[in-house]
């Protein structure tokens, strides 16, 4: 799972590619292509071989009127108003050279539009003000990305000191990792035994009990805190660590259907077992079996310090390289 990161408060605004096009603007972002394809646009939907309409004035016998209507039927789009002008400039000797329109159709070629264009060149492509488009950058809104980690820990009476710093080894890089990730990074410690409390820091690495265990607790704390994290703008991560060992039933019956519940990125748990797995340390295995193929779901087993990188990469490897 490699989600984007959410957030929703704009931070900044940054320009991006100039693809942005408006009708006012500095001259130097006249987009000259635009102009050109516009003009040219015009050109070839207004644009015929004046000599040759000309030539139809020509014919025996034709007035304006025949020679528009020939015009028309040959798709010239040539105007009423400009074959009566330019009727009124054929000398009177010039009547007559056509006996019909057949016959100058036969006689005459008609010269097309792209090579009038090549021979008189640009300064024929009638340019036009309304016809000025200007490039302008895109406005990307930059939003602070937000992230949220719920960090839990077993404090019960078979956690040790050195699966407590076990613990430390896994847990502190990885804060790390999503502090420089993310814009907006907030995070929460729990610690629990049969009960679960919220703790600073400091406390959450340091504090030990005497107590049972019963790890959905700490879900069901991690559920109240994360309320104030709605998940459509707060990236959210759970994970939690211990040895593995639990109360009767209660990853089964509570922790998992607890897991599916909370809307995050990820869920993980860590199991610290230094010397390998105990007899009744099951916790791990029953969320491995549950969640099997869910990449929103990561375990980890970390039995001595040369097994933390392995386990801070199974976790994150999650997030892409």
């Amino acid at each position: 799972m490699n989600l984007d990161p959410k957030g929703k408060q704009v931070v900044e605004e940054v320009e991006g590619d100039f693809t942005e096009i408006a009708r006012a603007g500095p001259d130097s972002t006249l987009d000259i292509d635009e102009l050109f394809k516009r003009g040219l646009k015009r050109k070839l939907a207004t644009d015929f071989d004046e000599e040759y309409i000309r030539e139809g004035l020509r014919v025996a016998g034709a007035t304006p009127r025949d020679v528009f209507d020939w015009a028309r039927e040959q798709r010239v789009p040539v105007s009423m108003a400009w074959v009566q002008e330019a009727a009124r400039e054929i000398p009177d000797e010039e009547l007559g050279r056509w006996e019909s329109f057949e016959q100058l159709e036969t006689e005459v070629d008609r010269e097309p539009t792209a090579s009038r264009l090549r021979r008189e060149g640009l300064e024929r492509i009638p340019f036009r003000r309304e016809d000025e488009r200007y490039r302008h950058p895109e406005v990307i809104e930059q939003k602070e990305k937000n992230v949220v980690v719920v960090n839990i820990r077993d404090v019960s009476g078979s956690m040790r000191e050195t699966k407590r710093e076990l613990v430390e080894r896994v847990f502190t890089p990885m804060d790390w990792y999503l502090t420089g990730k993310y814009d907006n990074a907030s995070f929460r410690y729990i610690a629990h035994d049969a009960e679960a409390w919220e703790v600073d820091r400091g406390e959450f690495f340091g504090i030990r009990s005497g107590g049972g265990t019963r790890i959905s607790a700490s879900y069901e704390l991690a559920a109240e805190l994360l309320e104030e994290f709605p998940f459509s703008e707060w990236n959210r991560y759970v994970f939690a660590a211990g040895d593995s060992e639990n109360s009767a039933d209660d990853t089964r019956e509570r922790v998992i259907p607890s897991m599916r519940k909370i809307d995050a990125n990820l869920h993980a748990y860590v199991e610290t077992q230094p010397g390998g797995s105990a007899v009744n340390a099951t916790h791990a295995d029953e969320v491995e079996d549950a969640f099997a193929g869910d990449d929103g779901v990561a375990v980890a087993r970390v039995s001595g310090p040369e097994d933390v990188t392995d386990a801070i990469y199974e976790i994150l490897s999650t997030e892409g390289s």
